[in-house]
C-alpha cells in the first residue's frame, strides 16, 4: 500500500495546476457512491464480565455502481487470541495475560435462510447466493459467543471494568477496490468503518454500570438483569464500557449530555466546558450525548462516536490533556471519517494541534505555545536518536502503520510532528485563514471519508494555493533537509 500511496503523491507533485480547487465548496453531507449500513445488536454480557453473546443483525444497501458477491465482516477480537497471527499483544505482555479473548460465529443466515460463511483470523467472509446489484438491500443476521479478553488494552479487562470496543462484526470498508482485508497492527489505530445506523439493547448483572456510544434510550432493571438500550446515527462505530465501580457524573453542553464514568472525582464540568469551547469552533457536537469512561488502560486514550475511554491511572493533568485530544476526535475522526490503517495521519495530525490550540481558545495563549514547542522537542529529540542509529532515515508522516517499528517512533512523528505542519500553516496563513480551512473540511466531509489527498486539497483551496507544498515537505520528507522523500 504505501508504494501505491507514494506514486500518487509523486504524480500530484507533478501535476498540482491540474487538480480541481472545488474540494470544500461540494456538498457536505456524505459522498457519492458509500454504501451504508443499519446494525441491530443485542449482547448479553454474563456475571464475571468475561464473556458475552451477541445475537446482530445488519441492513446492508449497495449504494455503489457495482455489483457484490460477497459481505467481509471485521472480527477484531480474534486479534486476542492467543494464537493470532497478528496479536493485539505487545512482546512483553505474553505472560501478564489471564485470559484470551475472541469471537466465534455460531451461525449466519442471510435474507433469513441459513448461509455457509468462512472465518480467518480476523474476517468473516459471508457469500451471497444472489449478487447485491446497485441499490439493492441484503439482511445478513448472526448469533456469536465472544470471550472478553484479560488486559488493558482495547477489548478486555479485569472483571470489575470492562472495555467492549472493537468488539462486534462490522463490515469492513468497501473502497474502489472491493472490501478492504488489512491485517491488525498493535501500532496505531487500525481501522476504517462507514459511517451506519445503530439499534443496541446490552444486559447485564444488575450491579453492572453501562456506558455506551449513542443516546441511551432506555435503561430497565428486572429479575437482576440491567439493560440499556441506545441508538446512534452518523456512527462509524460502536462502543461500551460496563463496570461494577463506576459512579456517574451528569451535566450538559448545550443540547449535548455530558456523562462522566468513573470510581473517584469526576471531570464533567470540564468536559462541558471544553466541549462548549470546541462546539463554537467546529459548530454543533455531532453526537447527542457524549461519555467519558475512565478505565485501566495501556494507552492515554481511545476515541469512539460519542464514547471515549481515558487511563484511570494518569494524573488529573493528565487526564484532561487526554480528554481534549479525544474531544476533538469526536469531530475529527469520529463525524470526519479516515483510513487509519494506511493514512493515520489523517486526524491524528489535526487532532493533536487542535488539542494544543484548545488552550489559546480557552484563553491561554502561552499553554498553546508551550504545548507546539513540546511537540517539537519530542519529534527533535527521537530524530536525533533515530538518525544517529539510522542515518538515512526520513521521518516521512505519510506512511502506514505497518511501516512504523513502534508507538514511540508513531507518537514522534504521526502526532508531534503532525502538529508542528498544522503550526507551520497557521504560522504562513494565519489563525483565521487556518480556522477557515478547518471548518470547511469538516462540513464537507462530516459523517463521509476524506482520504489524505482530499484534506490537502481542501486546506489548498481555501489557503489560496499556500497549503500543498508545506504539507507535502511534512508528510513525504524531512523538513530539515529538504530531502523529498518520495
Amino acid at each position: 500500500m504505501k508504494k501505491a500511496v507514494l506514486i500518487v503523491l509523486s504524480a500530484l507533485l507533478v501535476c498540482v495546476s491540474a487538480i480541481s480547487l472545488q474540494a470544500c465548496a461540494r456538498d457536505a453531507r456524505g459522498v457519492e457512491g458509500e454504501s451504508r449500513a443499519t446494525y441491530k445488536l443485542d449482547v448479553a454480557v454474563r456475571e464475571g464480565l468475561d464473556e458475552a453473546y451477541l445475537t446482530e443483525e445488519v441492513i446492508f444497501t449497495n449504494s455503489g455502481s457495482e455489483t457484490i458477491e460477497e459481505l467481509v465482516f471485521c472480527l477484531y477480537p480474534n486479534a486476542y487470541r492467543k494464537d493470532a497471527e497478528n496479536s493485539a499483544y505487545f512482546d512483553n505482555m505474553a505472560n501478564t495475560i489471564s485470559e484470551f479473548g475472541g469471537i466465534d460465529i455460531g451461525s449466519v443466515k442471510v435474507n433469513g435462510a441459513e448461509s455457509a460463511f468462512v472465518t480467518e483470523e480476523i474476517w468473516l467472509e459471508v457469500p451471497l447466493t444472489e449478487k447485491l446489484e446497485p441499490d439493492d438491500t441484503v439482511t445478513v443476521r448472526l448469533g456469536a459467543r465472544i470471550d472478553i479478553a484479560g488486559g488493558t488494552l482495547r477489548f478486555g479487562g479485569d472483571g470489575k471494568t470492562v472495555r467492549l470496543l472493537n468488539f462486534y462484526p462490522v463490515l469492513a470498508y468497501y473502497g474502489e477496490s472491493g472490501w478492504e482485508r488489512s491485517a491488525y497492527s498493535r501500532i496505531g489505530d487500525p481501522f476504517h468503518t462507514a459511517s451506519a445506523t445503530y439499534e443496541v439493547k446490552i444486559s447485564a448483572p444488575d450491579n453492572v454500570s453501562i456506558a455506551t456510544s449513542g443516546a441511551q434510550t432506555s435503561l430497565v432493571e428486572e429479575n437482576g438483569v440491567r439493560m440499556v438500550e441506545a441508538t446512534a446515527a452518523d456512527a462509524r462505530d460502536f462502543a461500551a464500557v460496563l463496570s461494577t465501580e463506576y459512579s456517574l457524573a451528569e451535566t450538559a453542553s448545550g443540547d449535548v449530555k455530558i456523562k462522566y464514568y468513573s470510581s473517584g472525582a469526576d471531570k464533567a464540568e470540564f468536559v462541558a466546558k471544553a466541549t462548549d469551547i470546541f462546539t463554537e469552533y467546529f459548530g454543533e457536537f455531532p453526537y447527542p450525548e457524549f461519555s467519558v469512561c475512565e478505565s485501566p488502560f495501556y494507552y492515554g486514550g481511545m476515541e469512539y462516536p460519542g464514547l471515549v475511554v481515558i487511563n484511570s491511572a494518569l494524573s488529573d493533568a493528565e487526564k484532561e490533556e487526554v480528554i481534549v485530544h479525544e474531544l476533538v476526535h469526536q469531530w475529527i475522526g469520529c463525524a470526519v471519517g479516515s483510513d487509519g490503517v494506511h493514512e493515520g495521519w489523517v486526524d491524528e495530525s489535526l487532532t493533536t494541534f487542535l488539542a494544543a490550540y484548545y488552550y489559546k481558545l480557552a484563553g491561554d495563549e502561552s499553554r498553546f505555545i508551550s504545548e507546539v514547542k513540546d511537540c517539537d522537542r519530542q519529534y527533535a529529540a527521537f530524530l536525533l536518536t533515530e538518525k544517529l542509529n539510522s542515518p538515512g532515515y526520513v521521518p516521512s508522516i505519510a506512511r502506514n502503520v505497518y511501516e512504523f517499528s513502534t508507538l514511540y517512533e508513531y507518537d514522534a512523528v504521526v502526532y508531534r510532528r503532525g502538529c508542528g505542519m498544522y503550526a507551520s500553516l497557521m504560522e504562513l496563513a494565519g489563525e483565521k485563514k487556518l480556522r477557515e480551512a478547518i471548518t470547511s473540511y469538516y462540513e464537507r466531509y462530516k459523517f463521509a471519508d476524506a482520504s489524505g489527498e482530499e484534506l490537502i486539497e481542501c486546506f489548498d483551496d481555501v489557503l489560496g494555493g499556500k497549503a500543498r507544498a508545506v504539507m507535502y515537505s511534512y508528510l513525504n520528507a524531512d523538513v530539515r533537509t529538504g530531502n523529498i522523500g518520495v
